[in-house]
């Protein structure tokens, strides 16, 4: 997470449009029951780290049964527009929001059951850090859920796709968002070094390829709107990023994963 705004309200908007309400990356709602998937989240304490602007936190508290959830964000306006989203859903008793500064995480130890994070981390240039904040305010037997966006092997077989690795992420920083992208073996480390045990990693790689071509299909359906609300050059980008984003993906210098974590002890939320 980083400390200054990154999306302009054109931007939230053009990405909701594609992603979902709530939803600032590709996947939305359906990604958060894929990124859970084999967990019990019914009745546990949730943290939902990064939690934008609160899809993530409406699923987890409204269609998984979280007894509570706490989104929290560095972005103020992320979490002004999360608490509209969550007041709407029903569910301000259950879901509260909280803005936080980069860096250590302002919350008790052992205080939640799961941590939920979708596309955060690689937002994050100190993975282990935050890593080893996530195992300290889990309880033990607490499971930590992730999905995020790792720099492919760098091997014959993906440097072929590595032009449209480097043109996505060159674009991305233009448009003024913050990445740190880091190959898979950074979080394995970072999580076994935080203590955690039992982790599991899934390829979603294929499936967001797939994603990505249907939201090329909808950006193209769409183009009207999303012109109004992004301009010409702005959709035009749009369509460029997604497409490099496609190719990287099929060639393998960019990977999507699910990982889940658990730290010992306790009954977890298998």
């Amino acid at each position: 997470m980083t400390g200054s705004r990154q999306y302009s309200d054109a931007v939230l908007a053009s990405m909701q449009a594609l992603y979902g309400r709530g939803f600032l990356s590709p996947g939305g709602a359906a990604e958060v029951f894929d990124i859970v998937e084999g967990l019990s989240i019914e009745g546990r304490e949730v943290l939902d780290l990064g939690c934008g602007i609160g899809g993530a936190s409406a699923v987890l508290a409204g269609e998984l049964g979280a007894a509570r959830v706490l989104g929290i964000d560095v972005e103020p306006d992320s979490v002004h527009q999360a608490a509209s989203l969550i007041e709407d859903a029903g569910l301000a008793e259950r879901v509260s929001l909280e803005l936080v500064a980069p860096g250590p995480l302002p919350l008790p130890d052992r205080a939640f059951d799961a941590i939920f994070t979708k596309d955060v981390f690689c937002h994050v240039p100190d993975k282990p850090a935050l890593l080893a904040e996530a195992y300290r305010v889990l309880r033990p037997g607490g499971v930590f859920a992730c999905g995020d966006w790792v720099e492919g092997d760098d091997s014959p077989e993906t440097r072929d796709s590595r032009p449209a690795y480097e043109d996505w992420a060159a674009r991305l920083a233009a448009s003024g968002l913050i990445f740190h992208f880091d190959p898979l073996s950074v979080y394995q480390a970072g999580l076994t070094a935080a203590g955690f045990e039992t982790v599991r990693v899934r390829d979603h790689s294929a499936w967001s390829e797939q994603d990505g071509r249907r939201q090329l299909a909808q950006s193209e359906s769409e183009a009207p709107e999303l012109r109004r609300s992004l301009g010409e050059e702005g959709y035009r980008n749009r369509v460029a990023l997604t497409r490099s984003r496609v190719v990287a993906l099929a060639g393998g210098s960019l990977r999507h994963v699910h990982i889940q974590a658990f730290r010992p002890g306790g009954d977890g939320a298998e």
